[in-house]
């Protein structure tokens, strides 16, 4: 039997890690994820994954928070349009046809509009606002292949304009694996899975930010992710956000209306809390901002 290679182990992990997030928080996050192009050598990440080096980063650079100083939010239209693709970020060549892209609208169990990716995995939702922020999430499933699992994303606050572009992750069951591998942590199944990514004003991330989850059970777990050698990745002794802005809340508990409420503070700011659904089995992607 061969021997594992504890280092291309992780190496993989790594290469598998970086396109994740980079999709998961719809932001560009991992210039470094692959190799050093000097020696064609793996980052200096994969050393270790889960103990970490001490930080000897610069101090973090203050998140914009202009925007709590008031102002009068912009004009809502009477349709917000939400585009973009559907993709799995670890497989390019996952057939994503047939994934089925719906929008809700909080409070409502049926959903106010929904289409079908094609091949090329893009996708467009109208959504009928009033002239009012539209409140809801969008979720992603693909009846016909059962290994991808439900996939809900949550904005920061209720939409006031279009949103093009996005980047919606296809994801399947060992897809999440990667997370849970390297935090050592058993998702539960009757419990959600909550990707935050805390962002300032100008939708940049913010590192340095503590997050709060709640409800929480006894096998709930936060785990932070730190930045190693331009790489990130899930740590188990940090206890704020690296400059990726990004956090995993494992074996989330809905509250008794189902939900789960999760917000931040940056050295004494509290942002906006963010109340989403806490789907059993499921993964949600979740922005929280200042306001």
């Amino acid at each position: 039997m061969k021997a594992v290679n504890l280092r291309e182990l992780k190496e993989i992990r790594l290469n598998r890690l970086c396109p994740l997030v980079f999709a998961l928080s719809l932001s560009v996050l991992t210039a470094a994820c692959g190799t050093n192009a000097a020696n064609n050598a793996p980052d200096a990440a994969v050393a270790d994954l889960t103990v970490l080096p001490p930080d000897l980063t610069p101090p973090p650079v203050p998140p914009n928070l202009g925007c709590l100083d008031g102002g009068a939010p912009p004009a809502v239209p009477a349709m917000i349009t939400v585009s973009g693709k559907v993709n799995n970020p670890l497989n390019k060549n996952m057939d994503v046809s047939g994934t089925l892209v719906e929008a809700f609208a909080a409070g409502q169990m049926m959903a106010v509009t929904s289409t079908t990716a094609p091949a090329d995995g893009s996708f467009a939702i109208h959504l009928t606002t009033g002239g009012n922020p539209w409140q809801g999430y969008l979720k992603i499933t693909k009846a016909a292949d059962a290994t991808v699992i439900p996939v809900y994303l949550y904005a920061a606050a209720p939409l006031r304009a279009d949103i093009t572009g996005a980047s919606v992750p296809v994801l399947r069951h060992d897809d999440l694996s990667v997370f849970s591998n390297i935090a050592q942590v058993t998702p539960e199944k009757d419990k959600s899975t909550l990707f935050i990514i805390v962002r300032d004003c100008v939708q940049k991330p913010v590192e340095a930010a503590t997050v709060m989850v709640s409800p929480m059970a006894g096998s709930t777990k936060l785990v932070y992710f730190t930045n190693v050698a331009g790489a990130p990745v899930p740590s188990r002794n940090a206890t704020a956000t690296s400059k990726d802005g990004v956090a995993v809340a494992f074996n989330v508990p809905p509250d008794g209306m189902g939900h789960a409420t999760v917000t931040a503070n940056w050295q004494g700011t509290p942002f906006l809390a963010n109340t989403v659904g806490a789907w059993a089995d499921s993964l949600v992607v979740m922005f929280v901002e200042p306001r």
